[in-house]
């Protein structure tokens, strides 16, 4: 139709009406008038951009506003397939029109960009176009150019509406409109799916149905905001049909109209499972640190260069750090701190930067902060999705105490197989010691000849001098208490200790013109339990130690406090200190570093009887920095009461008394004898406990028994428990070669009265006789 009226209103009798389009051929034929169909058909199939009019029009003759005329002269500025000529002739002639002009008039946008054309030929009047025959046809080329814009807005519209209606209704979010009061407007299906209520049931609401009640301030602010034109995200909760709880993350914008807001515009995802996941991976994220924070070992964690970017706080007391202080390691390359270089591990943290695990390396460490310490270590690299170095872990422990209590444990072990060696070997010799003394002390009771008495007392003399000997090593290496604690002033033991030791650090201290000092610092403390002279000599042992590591002279000084459960006694001197190596040793029996005036017992006596007494013994020291031994010894439970002094008994004579003898070493057993029938009494023997026991029933009146502890079978224990089941009244007494190793227990349970000791003397067997006799009338007379 259109056409058909371009031909109608115009000069010419062939119209092609089209417009251009982006893809092959470029253009759309909209119309035709007085072309047949088959050209039509090879023109569609003709490529015609809409650039290649530009192009023309740049080179043909302009006519008009938007008209372009195209003489035969210039046909080639046209592609010639894409070209159908008319089919009348036209005679020759200036102004005249030729059968193979073309005249094109544009048809434009508002910014005058072509969006079609108008190709015209077979003038009517045979005459050539000019600007005046033109202005028709570009009028009707400009209204033609406005109800293509309008059809192709209105098509736009369309597209757009299906566009987002297909969008919002395939949208997994949910979108929802509110108008000026507050009510839904529109709900799109998402809503209906995510809520469980129907769309109908949400129109007219207010827009806070179903918000959770701590969520609707949150709502509502939103809302508000967007009335007043600025657009909110935010996140809120509420209620599905069912009573189950949802959650959105919602964008509100303003909705406008004539620049006026008249409603909202929600776009709301569910986040309902993500909320629950991300809760559930901040409970495990809170989890997992409350796990690291408490840990009950040290963590610190580096990135991927080695850099420390964590602490637990386990970690940060082990190294020393104070409370809200820097944290002096964050940051840093772990590999090359100073003192982790200085420890010897650099290498270690290198191996985990280097993606190797370490475990259980011991090292001793001094922290940044300056501790010192031995610490264990386990480290782990943490490796990326790409099985890559991302960074590290490493769990640190400080068993300084630890390592501290082993050394101790490994000290006590090796004083306790010296002990039971040299034990062993004390109890042979009192054996041996006892048969010379004994008949040597027999012998010059009745030698007449002054050459064979002083003989016999040089014998004496050395017997008893052996005797003294065992009993020094009995002493050192005694594991067992040989009689109960008493409640002991610590403070009194000290005081003793000092004037005990005055001669070498004052008198010799003066004759070498060096001056020692001692310094008191002795606080009011409880009781410990103890006893008095072991314990003077810990102290008396490590005053001299001070004194010798003084050659110069300085300070001591000695200190009592209270902690804990304990009473602490420290002892600290200026002297020359010791290394590492030499603090390993000074523990161990017959270690010294006097040359040849050191016994190397000192300490090592000082450590078994601290340990006999439940306490502690620690030593620090640095050379040329002095040396400080701590000691705690426990608080005793109860006020000390004196002791009586035993009386000493002088020989008496006493009547015969019959006495059991029972030991199964020979000259113990036949020693004893002789003494005892040099006395009148009546003695009979036995050299094993089942023997004596068979005599004990069998002569029903002995009043007295002596029985050796060690023997086959049975032992001294059993022989005097069988015999105060027997009798009661029986005085029995326990020969042992042990020294006086008893437990005061054990000889409570066996009815043990009195203990001798190995070598025994005449004079002491018959005094020890005489108690056993007033014993035995005591309980008589019971």
């Amino acid at each position: 139709k259109i056409s058909s009226a371009i031909v109608e209103i115009s000069d010419f009798s062939r119209v092609l009406f089209y417009t251009f389009k982006e893809d092959f051929p470029y253009r759309d034929i909209l119309g035709y008038h007085g072309i047949d169909k088959g050209s039509i058909g090879r023109l569609k199939k003709i490529g015609m951009p809409k650039e290649t009019y530009e192009e023309i029009y740049k080179k043909g003759i302009l006519l008009g506003d938007q008209s372009c005329y195209i003489p035969h002269t210039k046909k080639d500025i046209i592609d010639q397939k894409a070209v159908d000529y008319g089919k009348v002739e036209y005679a020759p002639g200036k102004g005249h029109w030729h059968r193979e002009d073309n005249l094109l008039v544009a048809l434009k946008n508002k910014v005058g960009n072509f969006i079609g054309m108008i190709s015209l030929d077979d003038s009517k009047s045979g005459l050539a176009p000019t600007d005046e025959t033109v202005k028709p046809l570009e009028m009707f080329a400009n209204h033609i150019s406005q109800i293509l814009l309008r059809r192709n807005l209105l098509k736009e519209i369309r597209g757009s509406e299906e566009k987002y209606r297909t969008l919002i209704e395939t949208t997994t979010d949910m979108i929802w409109t509110l108008d000026a009061k507050g009510r839904f407007v529109f709900v799109n299906q998402v809503a209906e799916k995510v809520t469980g209520y129907k769309i109908k049931e949400w129109i007219g609401k207010n827009y806070i149905t179903g918000v959770l009640p701590e969520d609707i301030s949150k709502v509502d602010e939103a809302y508000r905001k967007a009335m007043n034109g600025k657009s909110q995200t935010y996140e809120f909760g509420a209620y599905k049909k069912n009573g189950e709880i949802f959650y959105l993350f919602v964008n509100t914008s303003p909705i406008y109209k004539d620049n006026k807001v008249i409603g909202t515009v929600n776009f709301g995802r569910d986040i309902t499972e993500i909320k629950k996941a991300n809760d559930e991976i901040r409970r495990l994220k809170e989890f997992n640190e409350n796990i690291v924070t408490n840990a009950p070992v040290g963590i610190i964690t580096i990135d991927k260069e080695g850099v420390i970017i964590y602490e637990n706080p386990e970690m940060l007391e082990i190294l020393g750090a104070e409370k809200d202080k820097p944290i002096l390691g964050i940051g840093k390359k772990i590999q090359e701190m100073p003192n982790v270089i200085a420890a010897g591990v650099a290498d270690l943290f290198q191996d985990i930067v280097s993606g190797k695990k370490i475990k259980d390396i011991v090292f001793p460490f001094t922290s940044i902060y300056g501790k010192e310490m031995i610490l264990s270590l386990d480290g782990v690299p943490l490796l990326d999705s790409e099985e890559k170095f991302d960074g590290g872990v490493f769990l640190i422990q400080d068993i300084t105490e630890k390592k501290r209590m082993e050394e101790q444990f490994f000290q006590s072990e090796k004083l306790r197989a010296l002990g039971e060696m040299a034990g062993g070997v004390a109890h042979d010799f009192n054996n041996v010691l006892s048969a010379i003394l004994g008949r040597a002390q027999l012998l010059k009771r009745d030698a007449k000849d002054s050459e064979i008495q002083h003989g016999l007392e040089v014998i004496e003399k050395a017997a008893l001098d052996g005797a003294s000997t065992v009993k020094r090593i009995q002493e050192f290496t005694r594991v067992r208490v040989d009689k109960e604690f008493g409640s002991v002033n610590i403070n009194r033991i000290v005081e003793d200790a000092i004037q005990f030791t005055r001669t070498r650090w004052k008198d010799e201290a003066d004759e070498k013109r060096i001056e020692i000092n001692i310094v008191k610092d002795l606080r009011e403390v409880p009781a410990v339990k103890g006893s008095s002279s072991e314990l003077r000599e810990v102290f008396t042992n490590l005053i001299f130690n001070s004194i010798d590591a003084m050659v110069e002279g300085g300070d001591i000084i000695l200190r009592t406090e209270k902690t804990g459960d304990f009473v602490k006694v420290t002892v600290k001197d200026t002297g020359v200190g010791m290394d590492k190596g030499t603090q390993k040793r000074i523990f161990d029996p017959f270690f010294t570093t006097k040359g040849v005036k050191g016994t190397g017992l000192g300490l090592s006596v000082s450590y078994g009887i601290v340990s006999r007494h439940n306490g502690e013994i620690s030593v620090r020291s640095e050379p040329g920095e002095g040396t400080t031994v701590i000691v705690k010894i426990p608080i005793a439970e109860s006020v000390e009461r004196g002791k009586k002094e035993k009386e000493h008994i002088i020989e008496e004579v006493v009547k015969p008394t019959k006495i059991l003898v029972v030991d199964d070493e020979d000259a113990a057993r036949d020693l004893l004898y002789d003494m005892l029938i040099m006395k009148n009494h009546k003695v009979l023997k036995a050299t094993n406990g089942k023997e004596a026991l068979e005599i004990f029933q069998r002569e029903g009146d002995i009043e007295v028994v002596f029985t050796d502890l060690g023997m086959p079978e049975i032992s001294g224990w059993e022989v005097s428990e069988r015999i105060k089941k027997i009798d009661p009244k029986t005085v029995v007494v326990m020969i042992t070669g042990w020294g006086s190793q008893l437990d005061s227990e054990q000889m409570a349970k066996c009815g043990i009265d009195r203990v001798v000791a190995k070598p025994f003397q005449v004079d002491q067997v018959y005094n020890l006789v005489a108690d056993c006799v007033k014993l035995r009338k005591q309980r008589e007379n019971e």
